[in-house]
């Protein structure tokens, strides 16, 4: 009787207990075994071509460059099947749905990282790599023709990002956060009492977050209209917003032009 077909898959994350946790639930997975890992987009790249793994488990928000950016890299004809991994609850996963390509949202549960698995396995017994890639080139094709300017439309604006709390996750709806402020490859949410760091951009979240009701006041920071009271005479003509609980933020005279373009008895 023939050995039943085992699988070689490659896990992408750049933080090391998230690959950990990985290759922990893969080894429960039957039919899969672990090929490599990858730390980074360059290293993924490399070991994409190297290894030639039957699928990627693919983390799209990388320290050096996205998921996206690495099956662009690869060549989307050459890339193999992949099931993508986010923490972000928003409109990228109706695209994901649309072209019937998987995804996972941290944190990952056993169940559901098992049923993509066996369902990556049923289609790879069915179709050939040319109708695997087919969903995966259309996905990437749509992604990569917006712009990173382009706003999300009204239904797909971002509504929860999930941040650690020391050994668990949490979704905060976005009404929650007081401000966004860059912080290097990260954005610091500052809420009543507390600040969490996540792996974003400011300008990617400038372009989710719904424009009526958060404005960036600053190159490194955007603001929630809740709980924005004012905005005071500062140096050399910028500008300081005051929040409703007397929390002073720099903010730029170009982004105050612009709001008050927008708005009536905002500035004073």
């Amino acid at each position: 009787m023939p050995e039943p077909v085992r699988h070689r898959i490659l896990v992408v994350d750049d933080e090391r207990l998230p690959r950990r946790r990985l290759r922990q639930l893969i080894d429960e997975a039957p039919g899969w075994d672990v090929v490599g890992e990858a730390g980074s987009g360059r290293e993924a790249i490399a070991a994409i071509e190297d290894l030639e793994p039957d699928l990627v488990l693919l983390d799209i928000e990388l320290t050096d460059r996205t998921g996206f950016d690495v099956v662009s890299a690869v060549g989307a004809t050459r890339m193999p099947p992949v099931i993508f991994v986010t923490a972000y609850d928003q409109h990228a996963l109706r695209a994901f749905e649309v072209h019937a390509v998987d995804y996972l949202l941290k944190p990952l549960q056993r169940e559901r990282l098992h049923a993509a698995l066996a369902r990556q396995a049923d289609r790879m017994r069915a179709a050939g790599l040319a109708a695997l890639r087919q969903p995966l080139n259309s996905l990437v094709a749509e992604l990569e023709g917006k712009s990173e300017k382009a706003p999300a439309a009204p239904g797909d604006r971002l509504a929860r990002i999930l941040v650690r709390r020391k050994d668990a996750m949490r979704l905060v709806p976005v009404g929650e956060v007081r401000w966004f402020e860059a912080d290097g490859n990260y954005v610091q949410l500052h809420l009543d009492g507390a600040t969490h760091l996540v792996r974003a951009t400011l300008k990617r979240l400038e372009r989710d977050l719904d424009p009526a009701h958060f404005v960036r006041i600053h190159r490194s920071r955007i603001v929630n209209l809740r709980f924005l009271d004012r905005f005071v005479p500062w140096f050399s003509g910028d500008w300081k917003a005051v929040l409703v609980d007397g929390t002073r933020l720099r903010a730029s005279r170009h982004y105050v032009k612009r709001i008050r373009e927008r708005t009536t008895g905002a500035a004073e």
